[in-house]
């Protein structure tokens, strides 16, 4: 009995050193990198699609967040700052980058998280509470978050799509190192084809060096070659028949055949805009084709998680321009969907559009009226 009683004695004594020796490390982790998952809002009960790009610079945390909202309608974009403290992760609204509201978003209403790092099934996980701040208009709200570290940060990923479309993508820490290990790997296989470089060392001792004597230099006198004439030979010759030109060569080959489906109608103010195109979701080898009030704008676009960008400028007497995105295939996952993102001045707005080969996606902008 007295044995079995200092077993006892030294498990309990043993399990809290386990606890801490297990958790001590994640305090020393990397948590920089693309974070995705969820946040659970208690007013509205409802979950919304949320992520943080989490960097480090000279031992300071940043990044920036994304959320999607009303069934991925609206969106937001914002700077954060970050610290780690006490086995919690701070994490605290900055200033908002980007956002597609019909209004303005409320001001002075910042979002505070507090996190925890954890191991799950071999996956980085950050769970924990948010809440707001008290302003003269709005009440704090409060619910929870819980997201887990992605090793594909370019895949499947709002925010990236975001930040590269604003040129922030590579403040991240995480980022600029991909780009950095990719230019090295490019350089490694340049450095790998470049020709060797034989020098012209002197020789070892007992090595005799050969002479090669210079050619002598004879004025050579070049006769001109008579011209043949080609005679018809006995067989008749087999002209090749010529590749004929594929059904749609030309961009758009069929857009008036087809029915133009409205999906979204945009205000704007400015008189340019920067258009950018990406595939929506998985890419597939979706193809476009962009006109502009019939006109071809860009032609044949490919879509990936790559922006294509093309900034129009539109006439101040002119008060709406009709876009249309015709399909040139379906890709591989039918039908071809892709996002349209609308820079006007420091707004973004965000068009998700959908066709197939008997239907075009119209987008609508309309000038705001002063």
């Amino acid at each position: 009995m007295r044995h079995v009683k200092c077993l006892i004695i030294s498990l309990v004594a043993f399990f809290p050193l386990q606890i801490f020796a297990q958790s001590k490390p994640m305090d020393d982790i990397d948590i920089t990198g693309l974070w995705k998952g969820t946040l659970y809002n208690d007013s509205t009960r409802q979950d919304y699609k949320y992520e943080i790009g989490i960097s480090e610079e000279k031992g300071k945390l940043s990044g920036f967040s994304h959320t999607w909202y009303n069934d991925k309608d609206y969106f937001v974009v914002k700077k954060v700052k970050i610290k780690r403290t006490a086995g919690k992760i701070i994490i605290e609204d900055v200033d908002i980058i980007a956002y597609n509201y019909p209004e303005s978003p409320p001001k002075g209403v910042r979002r505070l998280h507090v996190l925890t790092l954890q191991l799950q099934d071999s996956i980085l996980v950050l769970s924990g509470i948010f809440s707001t701040n008290r302003t003269k208009q709005f009440a704090p709200a409060t619910g929870n978050v819980k997201l887990q570290r992605k090793n594909d940060f370019r895949k499947y990923s709002d925010l990236m799509a975001h930040l590269q479309e604003l040129k922030l993508d590579e403040k991240l820490s995480f980022v600029a190192k991909e780009i950095a290990l990719t230019k090295q790997e490019e350089d490694k296989i340049l450095n790998k084809a470049a020709p060797a470089v034989i020098s012209s060392a002197a020789t070892k001792s007992g090595v005799k060096e050969i002479a090669i004597k210079a050619p002598d230099k004879k004025k050579v006198e070049i006769k001109p070659i008579a011209e043949s004439k080609q005679e018809p030979t006995a067989k008749a010759a087999i002209e090749a028949p010529q590749s004929p030109i594929a059904k749609n060569a030309v961009p758009a080959a069929e857009v008036l055949t087809r029915k133009n489906v409205l999906q979204e109608t945009m205000f704007f103010k400015t008189d340019s805009l920067e258009l950018s195109l990406y595939d929506n979701g998985e890419v597939d080898g979706d193809t476009v084709s962009v006109l502009m009030n019939g006109i071809v704008l860009m032609a044949k676009q490919r879509l990936s998680t790559n922006a294509i960008r093309k900034t129009i400028y539109i006439p101040a007497e002119m008060d709406s321009v009709e876009l249309v995105m015709y399909a040139e295939n379906l890709g591989t996952l039918p039908p071809n969907s892709g996002l349209l993102v609308v820079r006007d001045g420091r707004d973004t707005y965000e068009i998700r559009f959908s066709g197939d080969l008997q239907r075009n996606a119209a987008v609508i902008l309309k000038r705001r009226k002063k």
